[in-house]
């Protein structure tokens, strides 16, 4: 046999689960449609930062290749003259070496002919003309070529910065144009760039080595991320969106190549830093969906007792009407089922009361008629 329950409770539990059923549709639709779009914006949101700065990093090498092409033109106009008449070309094109650190006219004995540098080392003119540069790689490269060749990221003899070296054939002749290009511009833009907080930009090359950081002082330090799976992804192509750990930091970043050296460029934020807009989001949902179970909840629970007090009324009725008690003034109600259900009880009560009148008058004939037949069978005695 079942448990009764009273029917405030019943009603209750109903009310509450109409009302939660909407909310949990609601937060189903969130995990399942709001959450992945969140995702999915948060990596378009680095990569096409990424982009902007790889986007960057390329006009900046191509400026300094335009450049050297442009001395390379020169060369191949002039031909052959002494090294003391590209001096002065050569050092206006390195000019103070914020882009070029030194830019060497190689000769066909893979010999410096004439080198330009920038104002603050010219007197170092006399040590670098007649180094030997045939144990370059990149120089035997662009002999065997015959196209631009960039080097690897290397130490400035002349600065000491990193820097990398882009080396370019002279068409016609077996001369060779070396500039050797500052990575210092390169973490002065990463540093300059606006974002949110904690937000980290890096530039590593193609052995996961952090060539440009927004801090200048660690680009020239031997920082290799090629341990971290989103940097091993993108040194082989595959570049994506991806947790890491950087300095004991959880960060979500993305890479983009720099396809004209094979650089890769790294964007990361803090994890909770990323998530904060979401964050702030999701609960202020939640606590309005909370807020709204809460005041369906009370509204349900009014509701309920506003109802079962009207059954409460006619319960009371009914068991009076149960004890004998016909006389009963039914509640008016404006609700056509409760007006209805009081016309149908009074209609009951008094059809009770009628076959209860019915059943005394027809009981007081039997004792009247019992009681006249015994009298005659006396008398017959």
């Amino acid at each position: 046999m079942y448990s009764s329950v009273p029917l405030r409770q019943w009603l209750v539990l109903r009310f509450a689960w109409v009302a939660a059923l909407p909310l949990l549709v609601v937060a189903l639709l969130v995990w399942l449609l709001l959450l992945p779009q969140l995702r999915a914006d948060i990596e378009l949101r680095y990569q096409t930062l990424a982009r902007a700065v790889s986007g960057q990093v390329e006009m900046y090498l191509l400026s300094a290749r335009y450049e050297l092409t442009a001395i390379t033109k020169i060369l191949e106009e002039r031909g052959q003259r002494p090294s003391t008449y590209w001096f002065v070309p050569l050092d206006a094109h390195v000019g103070t070496g914020e882009v070029f650190e030194t830019i060497y006219i190689v000769n066909s004995a893979d010999e410096v002919h004439s080198v330009g540098l920038p104002v603050a080392q010219r007197q170092r003119r006399e040590d670098l003309l007649g180094l030997d540069l045939s144990r370059r790689n990149f120089l035997r490269e662009v002999r065997s070529l015959g196209n631009p060749v960039w080097s690897e990221t290397f130490l400035s003899l002349i600065s000491g910065r990193l820097s990398v070296a882009l080396a370019m054939p002279v068409p016609g002749g077996r001369q060779v144009v070396i500039g050797e290009i500052a990575m210092g511009p390169l973490s002065e833009f990463l540093n300059q760039l606006p974002g949110d907080a904690g937000l980290l930009t890096m530039i590593v090359d193609h052995r996961g080595q952090v060539i440009a950081h927004p801090k200048p002082t660690l680009s020239g330090q031997q920082i290799n991320l090629s341990h971290l799976p989103l940097v091993q992804k993108a040194l082989v192509g595959e570049f994506t969106t991806d947790n890491l750990t950087f300095e004991g930091l959880r960060l979500i970043g993305s890479t983009v190549g720099v396809p004209q050296v094979g650089w890769t460029v790294l964007v990361a934020q803090q994890r909770q830093e990323v998530f904060r807009p979401a964050t702030f989001t999701l609960w202020a949902m939640a606590a309005g969906l909370i807020a709204a179970l809460l005041l369906a909840a009370i509204t349900g629970w009014i509701l309920a007792r506003d109802f079962a007090q009207r059954i409460d009324q006619y319960t009371e009725r009914a068991h009076a009407i149960a004890n004998g008690d016909y006389e009963q003034s039914w509640p008016i109600s404006r609700i056509e089922e409760f007006a209805i259900l009081a016309n149908d009880f009074q209609r009951m009560a008094s059809s009770i009361r009628q076959r209860e009148q019915a059943l005394i008058a027809s009981e007081t004939r039997f004792r009247d008629l019992s009681s006249m037949a015994s009298d005659w069978f006396w008398e017959q005695d």
